[in-house]
């Protein structure tokens, strides 16, 4: 049974409860990478201070089994955060936003969005990819099919959409989601 929130507890149990919600993608090295990982050769010191990145795409092509390839070294975007191998856990956040009123879909509000996630939840819920939509799939009783959002984000097939109260909305998702990604 958890806990009930109490005025008694230290910020050290806050962040171990913090901790135990986050979910983690810990991904260690196999014992033959581990094995290597000293490198005595000059050479691959200057090879590796010549261009980071390309050197370290490179050393995990060669010594690491992918089941989908990155496609992102690094992700010097938003200093002094950098990502290195941003796609290796599979997911990232998505989200679909329906504008209303007299705000427009654009940089800016997605600036905005990204901003007050950040300050409201934490940055690292901010999400990497804004889909515009005008309506999200929803069955005849209401209920949003959030399968068909994460396999629509991911590029997946969609299966059986024949519960949809508009199987419209699924195509229009598709193509604002494969706009978004160019």
């Amino acid at each position: 049974m958890p806990t009930p929130p109490s005025s008694n507890r230290t910020p050290s149990s806050l962040q171990e409860r913090i901790d135990q919600l986050q979910e983690v993608a810990a991904f260690p090295p196999p014992a033959e990478f581990a094995r290597n990982a000293q490198v005595t050769d000059p050479a691959v010191y200057d090879l590796a201070a010549a261009d980071q990145p390309a050197w370290w795409a490179e050393q995990v092509r060669s010594r690491l089994d992918w089941q989908t390839p990155f496609s992102t070294v690094l992700d010097d975007s938003n200093p002094p955060f950098y990502t290195w191998f941003d796609d290796v856990s599979g997911q990232a956040v998505v989200a679909y936003v329906t504008v209303v009123g007299e705000a427009e879909a654009g940089p800016g509000l997605a600036t905005d969005l990204r901003d007050y996630v950040g300050t409201r939840i934490g940055k690292f819920a901010r999400p990497k990819r804004l889909i515009w939509t005008g309506e999200l799939p929803k069955t005849r009783s209401g209920k949003i099919m959030r399968r068909l959002l994460r396999d629509i984000a991911e590029g997946r097939d969609l299966g059986d959409v024949t519960t949809l109260a508009d199987p419209t909305v699924v195509s229009a998702l598709q193509r604002a989601a494969a706009d978004g990604a160019k």
